[in-house]
């Protein structure tokens, strides 16, 4: 609005938009503004040689690049967010939905319904917060509630929620629980990866870990979850489309995002007393197998304590009971005690002494299983043994 020195309005000026920079939004002849790329940009009016400037920041409402990783290293994941209705111990409908929109045909033995990321840590980890902002909530202890998990009241959770204001006025809460320890107070500024307090096992936890989640706040102070890595699957978000549910926002900064997988371990010779090549790991899921095979590898380990060095020819893995999956090492590779492991991976690559691959277009380990297993084979001029995981 155009106006004189006494702050009067005029009429009948003709008024020229424009924006810089250009590639981020776009102004018409009436002045409105529209987002082309996110960023601020400003706008610029000009009337009579005289001229006024605005700053408008345009956001991507499904992609706000403002979080860091909640801790300094990376940990497996117990739980994914479900998007199919994620409200744990209410859902029960045995379907988990990740948010690259894989539907898992049960639980595969995650939380139904669970409604954050379990980061499987030991107690006392160092917990970052994962942005700027204010402590609006911490929990020492709290009303004894019924833990399923548990099968028994608890009364000891632990927890600290964080809010934060995102570009273009988005408000988000982070939520931090199952500590062993608080270093924060409710009002207190917080700066990015500033610590908040130590993990734990407190209150409905079944073992040390972190239990991270992230809330959307209306203009209400409504709180609704929301999955901190957005939605990419093909077919419409089932959460966002639920009436009590929200849209997904990707928050993570680039690089930033903890990696997501699940493992199972196993000690050494735990079942198979006398055999020197171990199974002792499965990675068994992560972020969007289907596209990414290579997510999931296996770890055998020689046993040193019954041979020094062993020649992996004709020793293979095999996923229980698939035999058509059976897969077997190429030769020349060898374990010792200074390298007694060697990693194989479901997909494409080059192999390397210690690093080989199935080279399979698609997964083979499920995971909508609780449990996940193999088998170790020998070659025929060692015996016939086949040496199973529990």
């Amino acid at each position: 609005m155009p106006r004189d020195a006494q702050g009067n309005a005029v009429a009948g000026k003709t008024m020229t938009w424009s924006a810089s920079p250009a590639s981020r939004a776009s102004v018409s002849a009436s002045g409105l503004v529209t987002g082309l790329q996110p960023g601020d940009v400003t706008v610029t009016v000009t009337a009579d040689g005289r001229s006024a400037d605005a700053t408008v920041t345009v956001v991507d409402p499904l992609n706000i690049p403002f979080f860091d990783k909640p801790f300094a290293r990376e940990y497996p994941v117990a739980n994914f967010l479900d998007h199919d209705v994620p409200q744990e111990f209410v859902d029960a409908n045995t379907r988990f939905t990740t948010y690259w929109g894989e539907v898992h045909s049960n639980t595969g033995g995650m939380t139904d319904g669970h409604s954050g990321y379990d980061f499987l840590m030991p107690v006392g980890t160092p917990l970052l917060a994962v942005a700027a902002g204010v402590v609006a909530r911490t929990q020492a202890t709290n009303a004894p509630f019924f833990c399923p998990s548990l099968n028994r009241d608890v009364a000891d959770q632990q927890g600290v929620w964080i809010e934060h204001q995102l570009p273009g006025g988005v408000r988000v809460q982070s939520w931090y629980v199952h500590l062993s320890r608080i270093d924060v107070a409710v009002g207190q500024q917080i700066s990015a990866g500033q610590q908040i307090g130590l993990s734990g096992n407190s209150g409905c936890s079944t073992a040390p870990h972190l239990h991270f989640e992230v809330f959307r706040m209306r203009d209400n102070n409504i709180l609704t979850t929301i999955d901190p890595y957005g939605w990419t699957g093909l077919a419409v978000d089932p959460w966002s489309a639920n009436p009590q549910g929200s849209t997904s926002i990707q928050l993570w900064k680039s690089g930033k995002a903890p990696i997501l997988w699940r493992e199972i371990t196993y000690d050494m010779n735990a079942v198979a007393a006398f055999a020197p090549l171990v199974l002792t790991k499965i990675v068994y899921e992560g972020a969007d197998d289907a596209g990414k095979p290579n997510n999931e590898y296996v770890e055998l380990t020689l046993d040193t304590r019954m041979a020094s060095s062993l020649s992996l020819n004709g020793y293979g893995i095999r996923p229980l009971d698939q035999s058509a999956l059976d897969f077997r090492f190429p030769s020349g590779l060898t374990l010792t005690a200074a390298q007694p492991t060697v990693r194989v991976y479901t997909g494409s690559g080059t192999n390397t002494a210690t690093t080989v691959y199935m080279g399979r277009a698609t997964p083979i380990w499920p995971n909508d299983r609780a449990q996940v297993c193999a088998r170790v084979l020998y070659p025929a001029s060692v015996s016939a043994r086949y040496f199973s995981c529990p």
